[in-house]
C-alpha cells in the first residue's frame, strides 16, 4: 500500500464433527483482516480483526477484500468493525 504496510483479508470457516461417524458441522464462519508492517526481521502484524458473520444469508457489512490500486479497500476496517474481536 502506499504507506508501506501490506494488508490482506481471508476467510475462515470451523468444521466439527461431535461424535465417532457423526455428521460434519460448520460451528462458525467469517474473515480475518490483517495489516502487515515490514521491520528489518521482515513482516509483522501491526493489526488485526476477526469478523465472524452471524448466519448464513446475514446482511452484515463485511470490510472488502484489499484490491491493488483501490485506495478505499486498503483499511482493515477496525474502526467500522467496532465489537469484533482483535488479534
Amino acid at each position: 500500500m502506499p504507506d508501506g504496510t501490506a494488508r490482506g483479508s481471508s476467510y475462515m470457516v470451523g468444521v466439527e464433527t461431535k461424535a465417532k461417524g457423526g455428521r460434519p458441522e460448520i460451528q462458525l464462519f467469517g474473515k480475518y483482516e490483517d495489516k502487515l508492517v515490514k521491520t528489518p526481521e521482515g513482516w509483522r502484524m501491526k493489526e488485526g480483526v476477526w469478523k465472524a458473520d452471524s448466519f448464513r444469508g446475514s446482511m452484515k457489512e463485511v470490510t472488502p477484500s484489499p484490491i491493488p490500486n483501490d485506495p478505499k479497500t486498503y483499511e482493515t476496517g477496525i474502526k467500522a468493525l467496532m465489537g469484533s474481536s482483535t488479534r
